[in-house]
């Protein structure tokens, strides 16, 4: 029910969009942007959830109806769906009844996308977010880039926002692959930062194979522009050999065309070097960024490419880059606890884990803490799927996990039972290497048991998306020091 085709915005008056769960952070920055050009956008009170991203939308003008009344509004040129409706959802249904067109987020970023000259485009599956929000702020040398990045940032938005640059020179996108937005429109840069061992949304593709496919397609459609892969990434190189296009590489490996070399880490930054193969020469030293981690400084390297092709110098990229605000989750400085240090990371999967407590002990590694206490909430992201062994999953995280002092399990919903499967089987995991100070906690008392085992210097990491309402928990009850986050 749903195609590719870009909406067409371009030289058409004010439309009316009908848009399913405005308040998820994917869609939100789409129905920001869509607001912001004059549209008009209703949705249902019963996706009106009372959320900061609700309440943002709705002071831009977005309309809430109270209720379902069995028939959409006259006059409206289309339903936009988040990427978890269904086609046999109601309204998807009324809306083809009607002869309505039905688009998901990637359609709909694809006519945001095509009112713009030069159009920029990150996937992978992991980084997305990052990359693309570095890559705005080195274009914001040359420029102030429009962006639809699926992340709040502290004390500026949700991730959508419209350019004043009455030529829309740049839109830096984090083009999904599970609602169609790496095919939103033809990219004039494409920056694939991964492709993971077990990656999301899986199941919608038919599996690993089906999403290394669309990812080939993907690089195929944008080979007219500039095409850029990180090296270090094995399954990135075999989606980029597979698909038969040119590409330019980047990374810490050798060979990378783009090399990240010098890496000086340290608790809340990472500084590096970039050296141009083609040119032999370092071409930026001393490059920081505010955010810990080998990682930082390959998608630190990714950004300055790609400003590089759009006349950013070097020099004046790595500036833009030490002012660089993450998105929120991303190794977020929370607050502290007994004269603990209180961090968020949205990590998720294997690799992101592995990401996030080895970039925790850079910390230790400086002096800043004695120990890091990581906890972990273990949802469906470690749980067995029909396409991946649970057991050699699970082995992944235990092996990220290894490198913590303490390891604290818990069930990710606040009144869930516990311990659920996964949580025991990890612990088991864990145990079984020796690690007897690793524990399981059910969620309900989750941060009394956190209160009991923090300690003057240490580093409490929060691992997971379902768990980000956690370090607020920790904290709140006697008026401990917070840091003006959102949470």
């Amino acid at each position: 029910m749903r195609d590719r085709v870009p909406l067409l915005l371009r030289g058409r008056e004010r439309q009316h969009f009908y848009v399913t769960e405005p308040g998820n952070l994917g869609i939100a920055p789409v129905v920001s942007i869509l607001l912001e050009l004059g549209h008009t956008i209703t949705t249902l009170e019963n996706w009106a959830v009372v959320n900061p991203v609700m309440d943002f939308l709705i002071a831009k003008g977005m309309n809430v109806e109270p209720r379902w009344d069995g028939r959409l509004p006259d006059g409206l040129d289309a339903v936009i769906c988040n990427s978890a409706t269904p086609d046999s959802h109601y309204l998807v249904q009324a809306a083809t009844k009607r002869r309505i067109r039905v688009v998901g987020r990637g359609p709909a970023i694809g006519g945001i996308a095509d009112l713009h000259r030069y159009r920029v485009g990150v996937t992978g599956t992991s980084g997305k977010s990052t990359i693309a929000a570095m890559t705005t702020t080195v274009l914001g040398a040359v420029g102030s880039p429009s962006y639809i990045i699926g992340a709040p940032f502290p004390g500026r938005d949700f991730g959508g926002h419209l350019t004043s640059d009455p030529e829309l020179a740049f839109l830096v996108v984090e083009a999904h692959e599970d609602d169609l937005a790496i095919f939103a429109t033809r990219w004039d840069a494409f920056v694939l930062a991964n492709f993971a061992e077990y990656p999301d949304h899986v199941d919608r593709f038919g599996g690993p194979d089906g999403l290394h496919e669309m990812l080939v397609e993907a690089l195929r459609n944008a080979k007219n522009g500039l095409l850029l892969v990180c090296a270090d990434d094995r399954g990135a190189m075999k989606v980029a050999v597979d698909s038969g296009v040119e590409f330019i590489t980047y990374g810490t490996s050798a060979d990378a065309d783009w090399h990240v070399t010098g890496i000086r880490f340290g608790a809340t930054t990472t500084t590096f070097d970039l050296l141009s193969r083609t040119e032999n020469k370092i071409v930026a030293k001393n490059v920081m960024v505010p955010l810990p981690g080998l990682h930082a400084a390959v998608n630190a390297a990714a950004a300055l490419v790609i400003g590089s092709a759009y006349g950013v110098e070097f020099s004046d990229g790595a500036r833009q880059l030490a002012t660089f605000q993450p998105p929120e989750g991303r190794f977020q400085m929370c607050g502290k606890h007994n004269g603990a240090e209180i961090v968020f990371d949205y990590a998720n999967l294997p690799g992101e884990v592995d990401a996030s407590v080895a970039s925790a002990q850079h910390g230790k590694d400086s002096g800043r803490w004695e120990r890091c206490i990581v906890v972990v909430g273990t949802g469906r992201k470690y749980v067995n799927s029909q396409w991946a062994s649970g057991s050699h999953r699970l082995k992944l995280f235990a092996d990220a996990l290894r490198r913590a002092d303490q390891v604290v399990l818990t069930q990710p919903y606040l009144n869930g039972p516990g311990p659920d499967m996964a949580g025991a089987a990890l612990l088991g995991m864990l145990r079984d290497s020796g690690r007897d100070g690793d524990v399981y906690v059910e969620r309900r008392e989750l941060a009394a048991a956190l209160r009991e085992i923090l300690q003057p210097r240490d580093l409490c990491l929060v691992t997971g998306g379902l768990l980000k309402t956690l370090p607020g928990e920790l904290m709140k009850p006697r008026g401990l020091e917070v840091a003006e986050v959102r949470l």
